[in-house]
């Protein structure tokens, strides 16, 4: 798997968003995304995604949260920042009880 992708799993499970592969009756373009099950952030990515689908997905929903505290190498970074909510909309989720909860 490509390190990129291995590294925004690990923010991920930072934040506490739990990723899962699964295959998606979908043939779009990035297939998943993040969503809340049972009260629980998820980013569900499709199997058949590449790679850089991958991370753009991840990226994305990482996007949603601070991620100011969590090391991530430059590259992992940009590509966070490039679809974080403060960019795109001017809101940033922030800590709330046990979970993390974006705008």
């Amino acid at each position: 798997m490509e390190p990129i992708v291995e590294e925004l799993e690990r923010a991920c499970a930072q934040v506490s968003v739990k990723v899962s592969y699964e295959n998606l009756d979908t043939d779009a373009l990035g297939g998943g995304g993040l969503c809340k099950v049972k009260g629980e952030w998820r980013c569900i990515v499709s199997r058949r995604a590449h790679p850089g689908e991958r991370a753009t997905l991840l990226a994305r929903a990482l996007g949603k949260f601070d991620t100011s505290a969590i090391f991530l190498t430059p590259a992992a970074r940009d590509l966070v920042e490039a679809h974080s909510a403060k960019k795109n909309d001017g809101a940033h989720a922030t800590a709330a009880g046990n979970g993390r909860n974006p705008p």
